[in-house]
Order: structure tokens, then C-alpha cells, then sequence
């Protein structure tokens, strides 16, 4: 086992596809930073009294906005291009398994399927990590000196997700090595694999529309004869989810790696500890799958 992990590792290290997609990492990241360098223009305001502005009979009140801190929101965006990036290098990664009859030479020297099917995963997931810590280390380098810090957020709150952004991305990582270990065909293998990634990202995005739909719309104003106004009691909202279809989006929402993707992204969790269990759980059963199919699988 040792063995094939040093061999892996060695690969990965000389690895231009590695590079590249951490290359493109970075450079997305930095870009998202740019484009929200303007909404960080509140926070050189200084705060000012409710300004009264005399309309006819309507009296209007404007307040200086609360300060906007966008590095918040885009912070853990790593954790969506690695959904992605996982499943473009985990199946080119591992093309030459097959083709270039690399696994059958390890079977011949005695290693095992187990063995070989979870080095794989191992040197994978090293990829994974790498992403989430260079994820993390822009964010911390470039996004903060951008966008001016994270206001009031705790560096608890940011600690944990950083820990659930690794664990939901080994998930990832799990997923598009049991779909590249079990599908011998490089090109089948490489458009499996970013079929579920970007299949993944619209169905955790799908779950996050649907979960946050208010169950009543604001009212609007009403405005009477006498010119005054007020407000119309809220109406039910006819998009909003409940019952047992919403415990099963729910369910989706926290077990699928696009769901948790997205959860992370917008640290937006009802339920932080939910993460890790069901991405353990995720983990656990692809990687069972894998091995289960790997090892009565005709190798050529």
C-alpha cells in the first residue's frame, strides 16, 4: 500500500493537470474578488443621521445602509469550483489505469484490488485537500486585503466550515473515483464524471431555490383616499415547499455533495453538524460501491 501511494504521490507531483486546475483555482477566486471590490463602497461611508425628504403629503426617511462585507458570501466559492475540478481530474487522472494497462501490472506484482482501489482514492483526495487549502489560503491572501475582512463573523464560524469544505470535498473526490475505477473507457469515464459533477452543482443549486422560498410574500402598500398608506397583510407564497416534499429536498439538500456545496458556500447550514455525518455517509457508501463493483470487474 505504501508503495502505491508514493507512486501516486510521485505522479501527482509531476502532474501538469494538477497544476493547471489549481492554476485555474486561484484565478477564478481572484477574479470573483475583483468584480465585488464596488460593493465594498458602504464600508468608507461614514455612518449619517436618517435624512427626511418632503414628497407632497408623504414624508420619506432614508438610512444609511448597513455595511455590506461581500468577501461573506465568496469566501468558501472554492468549495463549488472543486466540485467541479474533482470531477475533471479525477477521471483524466486516472485514465491511464486502464489504457496504459498500469492496473493490470499491479495485480500481476500482487496487489490487491482493495489495495489499488483505495490508493487511488487516497492520492485523489490529496488533490481535494490541496484545492480546499489553496481555496482557503486566496481567500485569506487576496480576498481580505480586497474586501476588507469578514465584519462580524466569528473565526470559529469560518474554522468549522473550513473543516466541513475538506471533509463535503473528499465526498466529491469519492464519487468521480468509483465512476472513473469502474468505467474502463477514458472518454466514457472523463464525460461521466462532469456530467454528475455539473449534474450535482444544478441539483444542490435547484434544492437552495426551492428550501428558501418564504412560506408568505411581503405585502405590499396600499394607498387610501386620504393619501396615507399602509401596509397589505402578507400573502401565502405558492412556491413554498412542505410536508414530505420538503423533508425529502431537505434530505437531498444535506446528503448530496451539490446540496452540502452550496450549504458551504453560503454558510448558510440550518444544521452545521449535519454536514460532516452526511458527507461521511456519502463517502462511505460510494466508496463501498466502488470496491463492491472494482472487485468482480474483468480487467483486461
Amino acid at each position: 500500500m505504501g508503495n502505491l501511494l508514493s507512486a501516486g504521490m510521485y505522479r501527482l507531483k509531476y502532474s501538469k493537470l494538477f497544476y493547471i486546475l489549481l492554476g485555474l483555482l486561484v484565478v477564478t477566486l481572484t477574479l470573483c474578488y475583483i468584480q465585488a471590490i464596488p460593493q465594498t463602497v458602504s464600508l468608507d461611508v461614514s455612518p449619517t443621521e436618517a435624512v427626511a425628504h418632503e414628497e407632497g403629503y408623504v414624508t420619506m426617511e432614508f438610512e444609511e445602509p448597513a455595511p455590506f462585507y461581500p468577501l461573506n458570501s465568496l469566501f468558501f466559492q472554492y468549495v463549488l469550483l472543486n466540485l467541479i475540478s474533482c470531477g475533471v481530474f479525477c477521471p483524466l487522472f486516472l485514465s491511464h489505469e486502464y489504457s496504459d494497462g498500469v492496473l493490470r501490472n499491479k495485480l500481476i506484482v500482487g496487489r490487491n484490488r482493495t489495495q489499488i482501489y483505495l490508493g487511488n482514492l487516497t492520492v485523489n483526495g490529496l488533490y481535494g485537500a490541496t484545492a480546499t487549502v489553496l481555496g482557503i489560503l486566496t481567500g485569506l491572501c487576496v480576498g481580505m486585503p480586497m474586501l476588507k475582512g469578514f465584519g462580524e463573523t466569528e473565526p470559529s464560524t469560518l474554522v468549522i466550515y473550513g473543516l466541513f469544505s475538506l471533509i463535503t470535498t473528499w465526498a466529491c473526490v469519492s464519487l468521480f473515483t468509483m465512476a472513473a475505477m469502474i468505467v474502463a473507457n477514458r472518454a466514457v469515464a472523463v464525460a461521466l464524471c462532469i456530467v454528475l459533477a455539473f449534474g450535482l452543482y444544478f441539483l444542490g443549486q435547484f434544492l437552495t431555490i426551492g428550501l428558501s422560498q418564504p412560506e408568505l410574500l411581503q405585502g405590499g402598500l396600499i394607498w387610501r383616499p386620504d393619501g396615507t398608506f399602509q401596509m397589505a397583510d402578507p400573502a401565502p407564497n405558492p412556491s413554498y415547499i412542505s410536508g414530505f416534499k420538503r423533508q425529502v429536498y431537505q434530505f437531498l439538500y444535506e446528503l448530496t455533495p451539490g446540496g452540502q456545496c452550496f450549504q458551504i458556500a453560503e454558510m448558510g447550514a440550518e444544521t452545521p453538524w449535519h454536514l460532516p455525518v452526511y458527507a461521511g455517509l456519502f463517502t462511505a457508501l460510494t466508496t463501498g460501491i466502488g470496491l463492491a463493483i472494482f472487485q468482480r470487474k474483468d480487467v483486461k
